[in-house]
Formats: structure tokens, C-alpha cells, sequence
């Protein structure tokens, strides 16, 4: 049996990109099986955070630490979930693949962040790269002019709309909205045998 576990954080926008090395500040998660179907999902804001970076987040760092749980807390329920949802019976051949927009990114953070390098160890799906080629998007040079036979790395929303995916604009970037979105977008393209 084959699990998907899609996965997003939202950081305070502090660190590095590449490598990611950025303080969470959300994880949220969401569980399916081969058949698509949802076994579960969580989402939590990550307290202890004193600033936050980035000028459109819709939240401030008071609400995060008043509504938040430890790191250690969220890091746990996600591992929690993998053991007692995808490996609890040895006795099946059983996978768990890491979805995710920019995938690499999320499980980077979450790494480094933790210093526990189990989540590394899953394979992933990136859907922005895996997106690339599907949606085409054109490449723009330092002109702005389209440079021939090059791809962008579409968005969320970018591949949203290209899979028919109904979005709103302004709820990207809360981690759970975006795992949905994810999740919908994936499920969209393994139906279509596009990944």
C-alpha cells in the first residue's frame, strides 16, 4: 500500500533559502492513500517565534505564540502519524512518499530546524518541479523577453489553475491551505498519469 503524506510549512522568513535554514512558524500535514482517499490531517501554528520577516504574512508573531504549540509538539503528531497510520503493521509492503510544493525546501527546514533527519529519509514528490513541464510555463531572461525552450517553476496557484483546481489567491501561505491545494493539484496529476 502506497501513502502520501503533503506536507507545507510557513516560516518567519528569516535564513536561508538554499540550504533552507528558516524558522517555522506553521506545519501542517495531510495523510492519503493510494485511492486518494484522506486518512487524516493537522495543523499547527509554532510558537516562540519574535519576528516575522515577511511582509504579507496574515498573522503576527503574538497571535502565532498565543495559538501555537511547541515545535517539538508538531514534529511529534507528524511522526506519530507516520507510525501509527502507515507503518503500523510490519507485516504489509507499505510506502510513504513526502508530497509537497517545493518539497525540498519543507523537509530542509524541518531538518535543520530539528536536527532529526528522519524526514529525509522518505522519498518525495515535489510538485513544483514535477509541475515544470506540465504547465510550461515560459522562463523570463534578465529583459523580461521569454527564453526559448525554458520552463519557470510554476506556483501554486500557477499549477492550481492549470489543473482546475478552484483557489482563492488570498489564502495562500497559511501551510493548511496550501496542503489542500497541494493535495487536489496531486491528485489531479496522478489521475492524468502526469507524474
Amino acid at each position: 500500500m502506497k501513502y502520501f503524506l503533503i506536507l507545507d510549512i510557513e516560516t518567519a522568513g528569516d535564513g536561508t533559502f538554499r540550504p533552507p535554514k528558516q524558522t517555522p512558524i506553521q506545519i501542517s500535514f495531510e495523510l492519503i492513500d493510494e485511492e486518494f482517499n484522506l486518512i487524516c490531517s493537522y495543523s499547527a501554528f509554532i510558537k516562540g517565534i519574535e519576528e516575522i520577516n515577511w511582509l504579507d504574512c496574515p498573522w503576527s508573531a503574538e497571535h502565532i505564540n498565543e495559538h501555537g504549540v511547541d515545535f517539538n509538539e508538531a514534529l511529534n503528531k507528524l511522526y506519530e502519524t507516520i507510525d501509527n497510520e502507515v507503518f503500523n503493521d510490519l507485516s504489509k509492503d507499505t510506502s510513504l512518499y513526502i508530497v509537497g510544493h517545493n518539497i525540498d525546501f519543507d523537509v530542509g527546514c524541518l531538518t535543520w530546524f530539528s536536527g532529526d533527519n528522519r524526514l529525509a529519509t522518505y522519498k518525495t514528490i515535489c510538485t513544483m518541479k514535477k509541475g515544470t513541464n506540465i504547465c510550461k510555463i515560459p522562463q523570463r531572461g534578465k529583459d523580461h523577453q521569454d527564453m526559448p525552450n525554458r520552463f519557470k517553476w510554476p506556483k501554486l496557484i500557477e499549477l492550481a489553475n492549470f489543473c482546475g483546481v478552484e483557489n482563492a489567491e488570498h489564502k495562500f501561505h497559511d501551510s493548511m491551505y496550501d496542503v489542500e491545494i497541494t493535495r487536489k493539484c496531486f491528485i489531479h496529476l496522478k489521475k492524468n498519469n502526469l507524474i
